[in-house]
């Protein structure tokens, strides 16, 4: 499974930790409240399962900041490096290192819900399919993203990526 997990919790931090060879996240956080994830080291998380290396799902208040992210390229299925989805809101990605994986570096994905306010800064993303993208795969609001002051690099396809990316033909961007 995933190296560290909390849904539904609040006033959680998860700070200085390591995880190395996960299934699923190396941490996974759904629907909670006023966590902080930082300065951690997440090294081949979603080895041949799903979701991202880092997720945040359906969650408020939240600040990520100061973790390292990466897979090393090794041929497995991996994950995003870190996501911020399904209705999260009101959260920041700040002064992480993403860098070599086999999909995108950092994802913000509404998916079918309302995902807003999100702050994209000071972060530096390499060797990574797509440096930073955002999205609504399956017609979800995303909506006032602030993305400055990121340094994007060597990555295979797009620095920038913004689009409905998913397989929704309704979705109109």
């Amino acid at each position: 499974g995933a190296g560290f997990f909390a849904e539904g919790a609040d006033h959680i931090l998860f700070m200085n930790n390591s995880t190395y060879d996960t299934y699923s996240s190396g941490i996974g956080v759904w629907n909670c409240k006023k966590t902080i994830i930082q300065d951690n080291i997440i090294e081949l998380a979603c080895n041949l399962g799903s979701q991202e290396c880092l997720t945040v799902g359906g969650c408020d208040s939240i600040l990520v900041k100061g973790n390292e992210v990466f897979n090393r390229w090794v041929e497995t299925m991996g994950g995003e490096g870190i996501c911020i989805k399904d209705g999260s809101r009101n959260i920041i990605i700040s002064e992480n290192l993403v860098h070599d994986l086999i999909k995108l570096g950092i994802y913000t994905d509404a998916w079918d819900k309302h995902t807003y306010n999100l702050t994209v800064s000071n972060n530096i993303v390499y060797n990574c399919n797509n440096g930073i993208s955002l999205a609504s795969e399956m017609g979800g609001l995303l909506e006032n993203v602030m993305l400055y002051n990121n340094i994007l690099f060597n990555n295979k396809f797009l620095g920038i990526d913004i689009s409905n990316n998913g397989d929704d033909t309704t979705v109109k961007i």
